[in-house]
């Protein structure tokens, strides 16, 4: 018998089959839990922490074997072999690829934010290695379903009422025990939800005591799921991709009590930014000056240095912003404080500008209560600059809401603006300039009327803090949840209303965030609104909190 034969008859025994099934199940194990958990477990070892140590290797254990379970339902089942495997494979590779070289873990806001991108932005990032490593994990996924198929077959004669039943047990087994586990041990389970922790003292107590609140905060109901399962990605995928589309019921805000208490012609404007972190913005101590024009128009300026976003991405932070949905109750109740202005005789105008057609989300449409007909797509500033003029032009009670995409990943600018270079972070100052420019040419149309404009970013940036870039990550990411924001106020509107520029002066150091829009903006406005929501709070009106040297989360 030749030595090729040997081989292969020794290949066909069961046990060596069951051993290179559990090699290729430990492979595919370590690659779900990611190449950084290594790194974590030789720091466990070196501080002496054996408890987290053992947890992983309880994790690591329980992956091989529920991935051994789902090879053999792949050898038993065409529609596993076929649909199921390359799917769950590719689900496994691409965000181990992500986080190995950009750093964003698969969260809620990033598969959010991937379903607000728009083509021309994912195909910055379509490079050359990342289609290749695409490629290669499709071929991957393609050839072990081959190779499943073709040549386990002994393991492939179980019987598959004993492999379907024994995977559905173990599987069900699991979920029903995690959760459990996360509500009587919380902190039990960080080592395998979130990156490492590295460091010791007071900052890696408070880091865990800060993932801890994010992990107990998340809205997905059977989040802690995802831990001890290896197919939560896939599962967290659907449910999240549901949820953006689901529409949540809320009530009228029309039906709120509320009352216009200062009548006569006013144009208020709320424009929304895209990724502007505070820390970049150069009133908050940046050593660029990214706000060069609108430097000359700070008496009339109040700068909120500590402002949260509600989210990391832009339809959350979006529908967080319009409704009054807040940081910790985060299922709006109400529609958008748009519908009250129109109650009483303000007119609608919505300005897109370089960004996608986010008030088609069925979420932000039903906050919209689906009337925002009003609605102008321009492609430039200067287009941006007309709808505003056309608006005001029309006279009466104005508000116009803009969203100006300046500033999305990856950072296309006009030229003029590209004074700190052409790579990463110096096109995202770039982006800050043109930013600048967009704001300045705004308020200059409104400077001759009783005016008013709040500027407030939808979520921040990362560049590498806490291991994360770019958006969509964790709430409990700090960079993408301190947003740069202010209000301008033309001098018509000052004289008009001391008191709200002088509440809005008092409570600029305090911690404030997108929960303060709803109420805030109504009140700019000349309406008085009660909104039986306790965590919206009103800028305009001196607020009981004390003020901060340091952003944090506050109560999240």
């Amino acid at each position: 018998m030749s030595g090729e034969s040997r081989a292969a008859e020794l290949w066909y025994k069961s046990g060596v089959q069951w051993v290179a099934l559990v090699a290729l199940s430990l492979f595919l194990g370590v690659l779900h839990l990611r190449v950084d958990m290594a790194k974590w477990s030789v720091d466990c070892i070196r501080s002496g922490q054996m408890l987290y140590l053992g947890q992983f290797g309880v994790a690591l254990v329980h992956t091989v074997v529920s991935i051994g379970l789902l090879l053999l339902l792949a050898m038993r089942s065409r529609v596993v072999a076929y649909v199921v495997l390359p799917i769950v494979l590719f689900l496994w590779a691409v965000p181990t690829y992500l986080h190995v070289t950009m750093g964003p873990c698969m969260y809620s806001e990033l598969i959010t934010g991937g379903l607000e991108t728009t083509w021309h932005e994912l195909s910055g990032f379509l490079t050359l290695p990342v289609a290749g490593a695409l490629l290669v994990f499709g071929l991957f996924c393609t050839g072990l379903v081959l190779v499943l198929r073709r040549y386990f077959v002994r393991l492939a004669q179980l019987p598959g009422r004993w492999v379907w039943s024994v995977a559905l047990a173990y599987i069900g087994v699991t979920v029903a025990a995690v959760p459990l586990l996360a509500e009587l041990a919380p902190r039990a389970l960080l080592p395998l939800l979130f990156p490492p922790v590295y460091g010791s003292g007071p900052e890696k107590d408070w880091q865990q005591e800060n993932q801890v609140a994010n992990m107990l905060n998340e809205t997905c109901p059977a989040y802690a799921c995802r831990v001890l399962m290896p197919y939560y990605r896939q599962a967290a995928f659907v449910y999240y991709v549901a949820d953006y589309y689901r529409v949540k019921d809320v009530r009228k805000s029309e039906s709120l009590a509320s009352r216009l208490v200062c009548g006569g012609d006013v144009v208020v404007v709320l424009v929304i930014g895209e990724s502007y972190r505070s820390d970049h913005a150069s009133w908050n101590g940046y050593a660029r000056e990214t706000l060069p024009q609108l430097s000359n128009l700070r008496g009339n300026i109040i700068n909120f240095p500590w402002f949260k976003s509600f989210a990391t991405s832009t339809v959350s932070s979006i529908y967080g912003m319009l409704s009054d949905a807040t940081c910790v109750s985060r299922e709006a109740q109400h529609t958008s404080f748009l519908s009250v202005m129109r109650k009483h005789g303000f007119n609608h105008l919505l300005l897109l500008c370089r960004t996608t057609r986010w008030d088609r989300n069925p979420q932000i449409a039903t906050v919209l209560d689906r009337k925002l007909t009003n609605l102008a797509v321009c492609a430039d500033t200067a287009e941006l600059e007309s709808g505003l003029e056309t608006a005001i032009a029309r006279g009466g009670r104005q508000f116009v809401l803009v969203e100006d995409g300046t500033g999305h990943a990856p950072y296309d600018h006009e030229p003029q603006f590209g004074k700190f270079g052409n790579e990463g972070m110096d096109k995202y100052d770039n982006c800050l300039l043109q930013t600048d420019d967009v704001l300045y040419r705004l308020i200059d149309r409104l400077k001759g009327r009783k005016a008013v404009l709040v500027y407030s970013s939808d979520h921040g940036q990362s560049f590498g803090e806490q291991g994360c870039y770019m958006h969509g990550g964790a709430l409990g990411v700090l960079k993408q949840r301190h947003v740069f924001s202010f209000v301008w106020y033309s001098d018509a509107y000052a004289t008009a209303h001391p008191d709200k520029i002088a509440a809005m002066r008092d409570n600029a150091y305090k911690l404030l965030s997108h929960d303060d829009i709803y109420l805030s903006i109504l009140s700019l406005a000349g309406i008085e609104c009660e909104l039986p929501t306790p965590d919206c709070g009103d800028f305009t009106k001196l607020l009981n909190r004390p003020p901060v040297a340091d952003f944090s989360l506050g109560k999240e």
